[in-house]
């Protein structure tokens, strides 16, 4: 390949020597010929010289004495003007010979033939290494002799890669969205169909401004595809957002939450290219509540919504489940927000019939919906759609858990769990994994009582209660990642600020894995989210900020085992060897 590389190359420089000779050849001919025109011709370029060589008449300037009051010291110089020929002189002491005149198209098609037999102009490149070369000629070799390829490990070559300390973070900055607003964010949510979408919710503002944010509900979706994040969706509602998220079935539609216990719904299936504020396109009514509840089938929310899920998401009727501080349930068609579609659940302690106290009032702080289903032995009190109430955990206000049941009993509670601390729950999340071809999962809350708690929930007492040093008020589990989750720290003494914290339960339980620095001028963080793979975390703050992580699985690896001494900290399975899990 090499050879005939070099043999056309060598072709095309005898092209252009080729070229070139008849270029001089006709250039020399031109000039003979030139030479012999003007032998014949009058001694045009004598008569030319002579013409420049004859000085012109002195022109002397004179001045009225009337007008002259000075003397001058500058001399008069000497000025020759030149009449002006039409006769082309020539120097003969420059001018050696004729320039050849080309035309148009002669220059044209020579500038074609050079650009024909030219050789092709290779960027610069930097030279490999001599061991690039060496490993390149030796894989190149084997693979024409044996007809496979060898692995890297094989012929002993090593990629070099850009060398971590165990001291830096695994979580590593990739974009950040400055103040856009003046409001705190509730939530931040993200969506598998639009991943480079981000929906951001805003709580109530602390100021009033006569512009497209001057609103008391307001969730806004950034595109984060590019370097800098922008807005393209302002979502409008009546009050502020207190829960939020994407349609599981279609992303076009959001579902919201408010502080005032009602719901909203905005499709953006047919928004103009142009159109940034949208309203919802469906709302719950509180006129529509009013009329069920006398009919005694609907329970209005009146406090806060707390949670929006959507556990039924491959019915043919998809739904969505609110369930607000109150212990009010209910579940809604996505197409009609007027009333909900079944009848209302409330969560209490006590029977129809008795007298409601406060101490038996029940107050929602969490909640969590597990996507592994039990079997149940009793029979259902309503329909599939509430199926999902036998997965249903409420943490409470006063430090219980609620683990609620689809029965035929009026109370939909089927038991309590509960320590004596009595510290508020923050949070309830779940994890899984495989036991003996078995599954197997376990709940974690955590509580204002400076304590993370996992529970087996065949009994009311926890399988292990961890003492934090941080007061959480936020946990969310790492997607595919068993045991793996992250901290919001509320408090984390001796520093006055929110920190975040990452655990990861199977290396160490009894204290984090490592911390996640958040930026000095960040503010108090509001809320953490993954995103649906688990390598993007998004953090939110109550100056609107955001920050979204990147997690370096290579480098978590390495912190991990670091951390790791089995001698002091076992880690959660250590635990849960003898504990089953399902019920």
């Amino acid at each position: 390949m090499n050879i005939d590389r070099q043999a056309l190359l060598e072709q095309k420089r005898q092209r252009l020597l080729e070229l070139k000779q008849r270029r001089l050849q006709k250039e020399k001919e031109d000039a003979e010929r030139a030479d012999a025109e003007r032998s014949k011709s009058p001694n045009i370029s004598d008569l030319g010289q002579q013409e420049i060589a004859k000085p012109q008449k002195l022109e002397v300037k004179r001045v009225d004495v009337s007008v002259q009051v000075g003397e001058s010291t500058s001399k008069p110089s000497l000025q020759y003007t030149a009449e002006q020929s039409s006769v082309l002189r020539f120097d003969k002491v420059i001018q050696v010979e004729f320039d050849e005149v080309q035309s148009m198209e002669d220059r044209e098609e020579a500038r074609r033939e050079s650009d024909e037999f030219a050789e092709p102009i290779v960027p610069h490149s930097p030279e490999p290494s001599k061991a690039e070369v060496v490993n390149e000629a030796l894989a190149s070799q084997l693979e024409e002799k044996l007809r496979f390829p060898f692995s890297k490990l094989r012929l002993g070559i090593r990629e070099e890669k850009e060398i971590r300390s165990v001291g830096d973070s695994p979580f590593v900055v990739e974009q950040q969205l400055g103040g856009f607003l003046d409001r705190p964010i509730v939530s931040v949510k993200t969506t598998p169909q639009f991943p480079e979408l981000i929906l951001v919710a805003y709580g109530a503002s602390d100021t009033k401004s006569p512009d497209l944010t001057d609103s008391k509900g307001l969730a806004i979706i950034f595109n984060t595809s590019t370097e800098s994040i922008f807005p393209e969706f302002f979502l409008h509602c009546t009050s502020p957002i207190a829960a939020i998220a994407f349609d599981k079935t279609d992303a076009f539609r959001i579902i919201c939450g408010m502080e005032n216990g009602r719901l909203a719904l905005w499709d953006l299936t047919n928004v103009k290219p142009n159109q940034l504020a949208v309203l919802p396109t469906l709302q719950s009514s509180t006129l529509a509540s009013l009329h069920s509840q006398g009919k005694k089938k609907f329970t209005h929310h009146t406090m806060p919504i707390v949670s929006i899920k959507q556990p039924e998401v491959n019915s043919a009727s998809p739904s969505v489940v609110s369930i607000s501080a109150e212990g009010v349930i209910n579940v809604w068609s996505l197409s009609i927000l007027a009333r909900p579609k079944l009848d209302s659940r409330v969560v209490k302690k006590q029977a129809e019939s008795e007298r409601l106290s406060l101490k038996d009032s029940v107050y929602v702080t969490s909640v969590l919906i597990s996507s592994h289903y039990m079997l149940q032995n009793t029979t259902s009190y309503h329909a599939p759609e509430y199926k999902f109430l036998n997965n249903t955990y409420l943490g409470c206000d006063n430090g219980e858990i609620l683990k609620l049941k689809n029965d035929k009993d009026k109370s939909v509670i089927d038991s309590i769990f509960s320590t004596e601390s009595k510290g508020k729950v923050t949070s309830l999340v779940e994890f899984s994994w495989k036991r003996n071809s078995r599954a197997a999962f376990a709940v974690v809350s955590s509580h204002m009582d400076w304590s993370i708690k996992i529970w087996q929930l065949s009994s009311s007492e926890p399988v292990l209660q961890i003492p934090t040093t941080a007061l959480i008020s936020k946990l969310i589990s790492r997607p595919g990642h068993c045991m793996q989750m992250v901290a919001l720290n509320q408090l984390s003494p001796p520093e006055e600020r929110t920190s975040l914290d990452f655990w990861d339960l199977n290396v160490r339980c009894f204290s984090p894995t490592c911390s996640i620095p958040l930026p000095d001028d960040f503010g108090d963080a509001t809320s953490v989210e993954f995103n649906s793979e688990g390598d993007k975390l998004f953090v939110s703050s109550r100056s609107g900020r955001v920050v979204i992580w990147n997690v370096d699985k290579h480098q978590l690896d390495v912190v991990s085992n670091e951390r790791i001494n089995r001698d002091i900290d076992g880690g959660i399975m250590h635990y849960l060897k003898s504990t089953d899990f399902n019920i």
